[in-house]
């Protein structure tokens, strides 16, 4: 039984050096291998020697390529054409597994006879994070009890059989500057009958690069991710749906603008929701008219 450790990255070297130690330390089934693909979408080149220096290091099996075009769906879909075997699983090389992650993916898989599992991201801040950061926990993500059902998806922690992905079946190079490609990706794979679940024992450490710690970087994501969310799930919904989600959005929207001109007198906390929420909400109405924000650009 092969697993497949596809990881883009993109001028992190450091990260990635640290991630790839922590596979190098995974707990795997008894009858599995691992290979780990690392394609750097960094034109000069900025993981080779990081990759070059582990596999002289550790025996695992490791393969670098390098996609030259910014691009983070054609750097996925370089790691999917390197696949082979049995199952892949998606990591960044801004995080760092447990070292029961893999062990802990696959009997969730086998368990629960599911195509994909989902596991935990718990953000590790630096030193220099602001206490509204901390107190409002902003890069916290929602956890639930292992085996859960699940209808959205992402490459952060997650693990699924070859077989499900369909021939033709790829990352959307559309979306390889604005983010949501992985959105996207395992939204087709369960319109296609994947069944996907949630693994909470499954966890890996995000390491927070100072350059997210401001409220503007939090709301240009916030605002990136709801004209993802569109795209992704509201464009497909045909007419009605459409219909339906903007008289939503217009409802929404009537309670939120007089909620932002009541910031001022707003709790920390309530003046972080309006904003945030308010920021997703126009990014949806800006993706509606086909404005798409590339923040990876």
């Amino acid at each position: 039984m092969l697993i497949n450790i596809c990881i883009a990255s993109y001028c992190r070297p450091e990260g990635l050096k640290r991630l790839l130690k922590a596979l190098a330390r995974q707990s795997l089934p008894a009858d599995a291998e691992m290979r780990i693909i690392v394609v750097d979408n960094d034109k000069n080149g900025s993981a080779k020697d990081v990759v070059t220096a582990f596999g002289k290091s550790f025996s695992l099996e490791i393969i670098y390529d390098l996609e030259r075009e910014k691009n983070i769906a054609l750097a996925r879909n370089r790691c999917l054409s390197h696949v082979k075997g049995d199952y892949l699983a998606f990591i960044d090389d801004d995080e760092e597994p447990d070292e029961k992650w893999l062990l802990n993916l696959m009997k969730a898989l086998e368990s629960y006879q599911a195509d994909i599992v989902m596991g935990p991201v718990i953000p590790v801040y630096p030193e220099q994070a602001p206490g509204w950061v901390l107190r409002h926990k902003v890069f916290d993500r929602k956890r639930i009890k292992t085996g859960e059902k699940l209808s959205r998806g992402r490459t952060g922690n997650a693990l699924l059989m070859t077989a499900i992905i369909p021939d033709g079946c790829r990352f959307d190079p559309e979306l390889g500057l604005s983010g949501g490609e992985d959105s996207d990706f395992f939204h087709r794979l369960t319109m296609s009958g994947a069944q996907m679940i949630w693994c909470d024992e499954a966890a890996v450490k995000e390491y927070i690069g100072s350059e997210r710690l401001s409220l503007g970087w939090l709301l240009k994501r916030d605002f990136r991710s709801g004209g993802c969310y569109y795209h992704v799930f509201v464009r497909a919904s045909g007419r009605s749906g459409r219909v339906r989600w903007f008289g939503l959005r217009i409802i929404y929207l009537s309670f939120l603008l007089p909620a932002f001109i009541l910031c001022p007198v707003l709790s920390g906390k309530a003046r972080l929701f309006v904003l945030r929420k308010l920021a997703a909400s126009l990014g949806q109405l800006c993706r509606s008219i086909g404005y798409q924000y590339e923040e990876y650009k």
